[in-house]
């Protein structure tokens, strides 16, 4: 009796001895194969966030250039639907850029479709992955950039965090670009005539000087760079004089100005100013600007002051 029960202890010693390494064993396979999964799912994890990274830095630089342009175009037809001036074109247009308002009113022609709407739409996304993220406009400007073009600039941070804390990003984006003015609607054609006598912004494609240059700008409607007259964003504030607060945003030349087709003004019932200068900023404006006869023109009621006879090298009559 003793013999076996010593050897049913043996047996069962051995026993343990091979069923314990098993046993570690497969305790071992399963954290290895849960350190695993959970390695995978954070490699998933990581996929999708560095997905939804890529998708605003692919989204930022195209949907400022798209509200910025919506802006522009809106502040302009309020402009010529309202028949007002914008009290500060530069505040009106960061407004309607950042909330698709103006003057704390919603803005028809936004369409939604502003830096804020963007914003939230990229929240939504981010929540899809568990993601909580907030976005921060640190800064938004319009300034001129010169006579022909304005300056757009902004800076984002964009912070994303999962419910855990374990993953977040945090990127900031320092984006402008310069919008062409070419094509957009004079707003102080619009303003001086209630909106019967309209002009697009096209720069002179020749160098304005001498009768025939000077006789191919009228014809053509086109635009002149110049120190004096109003910038566009002047001009959306039906201003005719160049103002400080814009001037001192570049270095470079902003104003603009062109000539006014008197043919144009009386066809639509306007009285003419008759003895007033043609440069368009002078001729809208109140005050008087005395114009003499331009000589040697194809357009016998042209009229120039004697400063911008000498600019645009054309002779004019005596009595100036």
């Amino acid at each position: 009796m003793a013999t076996r029960r010593r050897k049913g202890i043996v047996y069962s010693l051995i026993t343990l001895l091979l069923v314990v390494p098993i046993l570690l064993f497969l305790i071992s396979y399963q954290e290895a194969a849960g350190s695993l999964d959970e390695v995978a799912a954070l490699k998933i994890r990581g996929i999708e966030i560095s997905n939804f990274a890529d998708s605003v830095d692919q989204d930022v630089p195209r949907i400022f250039r798209i509200t910025a342009t919506r802006a522009i175009i809106s502040a302009i037809n309020e402009i010529d639907i309202n028949g007002t001036a914008l009290n500060n074109s530069q505040l009106q247009l960061i407004e309607l850029m950042y909330n698709a308002s103006i003057y704390n009113r919603s803005s028809q022609f936004m369409n939604a479709s502003s830096l804020r709407d963007w914003a939230d739409r990229m929240k939504q996304q981010g929540s899809r992955f568990g993601l909580n993220t907030n976005l921060t406009f640190v800064y938004l400007n319009v300034t001129p950039y010169d006579s022909f073009n304005l300056e757009f600039s902004m800076l984002l941070s964009v912070n994303a965090t999962d419910a855990d804390g374990i993953v977040s990003i945090y990127r900031t984006y320092n984006q402008s670009f310069v919008m062409p003015l070419e094509g957009l609607e004079d707003p102080l054609y619009m303003l001086s005539t209630n909106g019967f006598v309209k002009r697009t912004i096209q720069k002179a494609n020749l160098t304005v000087y001498g009768s025939w240059a000077v006789d191919q700008t009228i014809t053509s409607e086109r635009y002149m760079a110049t120190d004096d007259g109003p910038s566009f964003l002047d001009r959306m504030e039906g201003r005719t004089t160049n103002q400080e607060k814009y001037s001192g945003m570049s270095p470079e030349v902003i104003g603009l100005e062109s000539f006014v087709n008197l043919q144009q003004i009386s066809q639509v019932g306007i009285p003419v100013r008759e003895n007033q200068s043609n440069i368009d900023h002078q001729y809208f404006n109140e005050s008087t600007f005395t114009g003499c006869m331009v000589l040697n023109t194809s357009y016998p009621w042209f009229k120039l002051d004697s400063f911008h006879n000498a600019t645009y090298g054309v002779p004019i009559g005596t009595g100036c």
